[in-house]
């Protein structure tokens, strides 16, 4: 295994490339390495926004930040997650999701995918060239013909027709970087089980940007970085190793070509081979993450902070770990049918009473229909219409859910809890003409119990069938 030789304070990484003009004394040539020492998604993403507000690069200075994470998955900032995740599998399982800052689709993270984040100036902002990065170096050090490596205009990269890297990219000010993944030796069945929507809708609408879902392989499964049985650890540590040094002594070469693809791999092979050893500085982003520590974000030359945004490492890793920025999705529509049999059996879960009167009471409640359609508008996490095939539960749905975020539990309707008077007001109003009682607001224990089970009980289909139950 190898390790980066020394390890810096994030603060002083940054604070020592803070202007363009100060000399720096750990950017001595015009590449840098920077190697986290987190395997946190939540501390590495911050750390990635740490480093586009407070690096100065100028022309030709490139900075490549490495970071492997723990199993998690990661959704693109306009993507929707109820769409892209399977959120109870990943809930069950542990295994956190994560919304980023930047575009592109859902990936899985584990110990054998390798992260890279390229940071450049704004003007030396190229993804068809960064990408080359990655496809010379794997055919300088593995390798590759380059006929098995393809790129796509997303600055994808195949191998054999497999993907093995997604990118995605951010541009803000006089800084721009080029993120992306490098399917090393992951747990590729991982990713079918955790990249996969869980809903049961019959229609679904949204402005989201959707995954582009292609086959995938791993270096190692192919046998190209290295052959099995080397631990996925080993094989992804070794190769950001050696990409460590290749992107010291070839990325100004590849970054300053018209035509980098066409660069020959041989003589990349001998510059990366006869340059010398060249490592990363091991970066204490675990440290910097820690609340105790406190880390302000640090602002380069000409930069401020903005309103909104965090004033703290600790603090931004908090608000990408919080709901709400996981749910903060671009509007959608989702459509859900929840059919009479459905909706009887999850009333005969929540009570032990005869069915026979709970039955009698919910066919009338139908009105002879067999089954009812609910489709539901949410806005940056918040319900903003639930539209019903039954008046009376539009009428329910639109006092008692409409405005508040669609993963909370809708008050009142919690086992432990009894339904508020407002909840009872209302079932009696909408529920009691359809069979028979009136609408008048007096008590009737027996009625109350069993029109707050059946409400209750549609409720948990609608969230459930929607995702919302996380």
């Amino acid at each position: 295994m190898h390790k980066a030789k020394r390890i810096l304070r994030f603060d002083d990484f940054i604070q020592s490339k803070s202007t363009f003009s100060a000399a720096s004394r750990y950017f001595p040539t015009p590449t840098a390495v920077g190697v986290s020492n987190s395997r946190n998604i939540f501390e590495n993403l911050v750390a990635e926004e740490a480093l586009l507000r407070g690096l100065c690069l100028n022309e030709k200075e490139y900075l490549l930040f490495l970071y492997r994470n723990d199993p998690c998955v990661v959704i693109g900032r306009n993507q929707n997650v109820i769409q892209e995740a399977a959120l109870r599998r990943c809930q069950a399982d542990g295994v956190p999701i994560a919304r980023r800052s930047s575009g592109g689709g859902a990936v899985y993270h584990d110990a054998g995918n390798l992260c890279f984040s390229f940071f450049t100036h704004r003007k030396d902002y190229a993804p068809e060239k960064t990408i080359q990065i990655l496809r010379l170096g794997l055919m300088a050090l593995c390798g590759i013909e380059g006929s098995r490596l393809g790129t796509t205009g997303r600055h994808d990269l195949f191998l054999d027709g497999r993907k093995i890297t997604g990118s995605a990219m951010r541009v803000t000010g006089s800084i721009a970087f080029h993120h992306c993944t490098l399917l090393v030796s992951s747990d590729l069945p991982h990713l079918g089980r955790y990249l996969k929507p869980e809903g049961d809708f019959t229609h679904f609408e949204t402005t989201s940007v959707d995954s582009v879902r292609s086959p995938v392989t791993t270096l190692q499964s192919t046998g190209v970085w290295p052959p099995p049985p080397t631990a996925p650890g080993e094989a992804a540590g070794d190769l950001e190793h050696a990409m460590t040094r290749f992107f010291h002594h070839c990325a100004p070469l590849i970054l300053s070509h018209d035509a980098p693809q066409a660069l020959p791999v041989d003589a990349l092979r001998d510059v990366w081979r006869d340059g010398g050893e060249r490592a990363g500085v091991a970066l204490d982003v675990a440290g910097a993450s820690d609340s105790r520590v406190n880390m302000p974000f640090l602002y380069g030359e000409g930069r401020r902070h903005q309103r909104g945004d965090a004033l703290t490492v600790a603090e931004d890793i908090a608000r990408m770990q919080s709901r709400s920025w996981l749910f903060n999705m671009p509007v959608f529509t989702a459509t859900v049918r929840v059919s009479a049999g459905e909706w009887l059996s999850r009333i005969r879960l929540l009570t032990e009473a005869d069915a026979a009167a709970y039955e009698e009471v919910l066919s009338s409640l139908l009105g002879g229909a067999a089954e009812v359609e609910l489709t539901t508008r949410v806005t940056r996490r918040k319900v903003d219409r639930v539209s019903a095939s039954l008046p009376w539960l539009e009428n329910l749905f639109t006092a008692f859910v409409t405005g508040g975020p669609c993963d909370a539990v809708v008050p009142g309707l919690v086992a432990s809890e009894s339904a508020t008077d407002g909840i009872l007001d209302g079932l009696r109003m909408e529920c009691r003409p359809l069979l028979d009682l009136g609408a008048a607001p007096g008590a009737d224990d027996a009625c109350d119990q069993i029109l707050c089970t059946v409400w209750r009980a549609v409720v948990e289909l609608w969230r459930a069938k929607n995702v919302f139950d996380i």
